[in-house]
C-alpha cells in the first residue's frame, strides 16, 4: 500500500516520466519463489498485468533461464500467450530471444537446463501456434 501510494506521489512529481511500479508477482518471478507464486495466484494476482514497457508475468518468465517450472505454472494458470508488449514483442519473441550458445555445459546441471528450456521453447510455440489456428477456424465460421 505504501509502494503503491509514494509510485501516485512520484508520479505527481514527476509527470510524463516513467516511475517503476512494484509488482509482487514480478519479484516473486524473478527471485524463482514458486510457492510465493502460487499464494499470489490463489489470492487473485492479475496474470496479465503489465509493467511500465507491457512486459507480463509469462514475458518474465520465460527470459529468466532456469525458469521453465514457473513458465509451465503461469502458462497453466492461463496466462495470455498471445500477449504483445509495448515493442511488439510476443511471449515466442522473449522465449527465442537470441543468447550466446554454450559451446559446452560446464556440468550436467546446466546441460539438464538447456534442454528443459528447449522443451519449453517448444511447448509454447506449438500451444501458439494451436491457438492461432483456432482463432482462424473461429473466425472462419
Amino acid at each position: 500500500m505504501i509502494k503503491k501510494a509514494l509510485g501516485g506521489l512520484l508520479k505527481k512529481l514527476f509527470p510524463g516520466q516513467s516511475v517503476p511500479v512494484t509488482n509482487p508477482l514480478f519479484e516473486a518471478i524473478e527471485n524463482r519463489d514458486s510457492q510465493k507464486i502460487k499464494a499470489l495466484l490463489e489470492k487473485g494476482a492479475d496474470l496479465n498485468l503489465a509493467d511500465e514497457t507491457g512486459r507480463t508475468a509469462i514475458m518474465l518468465a520465460v527470459s529468466l533461464p532456469g525458469n521453465n517450472d514457473i513458465a509451465m505454472l503461469l502458462i497453466k494458470s492461463g496466462a495470455d500467450i498471445m500477449a504483445v508488449d509495448k515493442n511488439g514483442k510476443s511471449v515466442v519473441d522473449y522465449v527465442f530471444e537470441p543468447e550466446e550458445p554454450p559451446v559446452e555445459h560446464e556440468n550436467a546441471y546446466e546441460a539438464w537446463i538447456h534442454c528443459e528450456e528447449h522443451y519449453l521453447q517448444t511447448c509454447l510455440y506449438q500451444m501458439i501456434e494451436e491457438k492461432k489456428a483456432a482463432i482462424s477456424v473461429r473466425d472462419a465460421e
